[in-house]
């Protein structure tokens, strides 16, 4: 069985992330490190140098809701159905999905 990895906030992290820090109860005695790099979500180990680590854009998500990657339109939207439901995203990406689910008004377990 392995130990799971305990994760900190970068030294200067956005007000964002101190929040995150905070409701997640991270410590600084963490194996990886969890900031923010020109606007984008990045994961990393301690010895690693900024922009070199596990990176999450959410920047391109177009947060339309009538023609944008929100609209009921969208295959993803349509397989969900109405709002309000639980979901459980088990796809192996990096939260991309979930994140829109989330938006459409999902409850989202990832």
């Amino acid at each position: 069985m392995s130990t799971p990895a305990t994760i900190r906030i970068e030294d200067d992290p956005a007000p964002a992330l101190r929040a995150a820090a905070a409701r997640l109860d991270l410590h600084d005695d963490a194996d990886l490190v969890l900031g923010l790099v020109d606007d984008i979500l990045e994961l990393r180990t301690l010895d690693a140098r900024r922009g070199t680590g596990v990176r999450v854009d959410f920047r391109p998500v177009d947060l339309r809701t009538g023609a944008g990657n929100l609209s009921t339109k969208q295959p993803l939207a349509r397989a969900v159905g109405p709002r309000g439901r639980r979901v459980l995203d088990a796809t192996a990406g990096l939260g991309g999905d979930a994140f829109l689910i989330a938006c459409l008004g999902h409850h989202v377990v990832a």
